[in-house]
């Protein structure tokens, strides 16, 4: 097995996402590039209240009208693209480990950990509350 990289471009286009999805007044609770072991590939994944309010076809309807918009993910297919629910069990487990400023984008590296006996390989997270 060779481990799929997340490549400069792929970090700025969601960089971007969130910064435009920020500016289009769309909450974002967490927000970051996840490695799935099991299926061997990174998945953008934002976490979003609006899950819970008017469900997954909403929130992704948003998101790709954004992208659309915005001339965003040239690098990046949108199947690649992970939109949940803030208490969505992986997000819930990450908040444990790590939180950032609600409105930041960073680019923190967490590899290689274990939280509550649950192995991450790999993760790059913008903003996680």
């Amino acid at each position: 097995m060779v481990k799929e990289f997340l490549v400069d471009e792929n970090i700025e286009e969601g960089a971007k996402l969130i910064y435009e999805l920020d500016q289009n007044n769309f909450r974002i609770d967490a927000a970051l590039w996840f490695y799935f072991t099991e299926a061997e590939e990174w998945r953008l994944i934002i976490a979003t209240p609006i899950i819970d309010k008017k469900g997954p076809l909403s929130a992704y309807r948003k998101v790709i009208e954004l992208i659309k918009k915005e001339k965003i993910f040239f690098y990046t297919p949108i199947r690649k693209l992970t939109i949940l629910s803030p208490h969505d069990p992986l997000i819930k487990l990450l908040k444990i480990a790590i939180k950032t400023e609600p409105s930041s984008i960073t680019r923190i590296r967490f590899q290689n950990n274990v939280i509550n006996n649950v192995p991450i390989d790999d993760a790059l997270i913008y903003r996680i509350q």
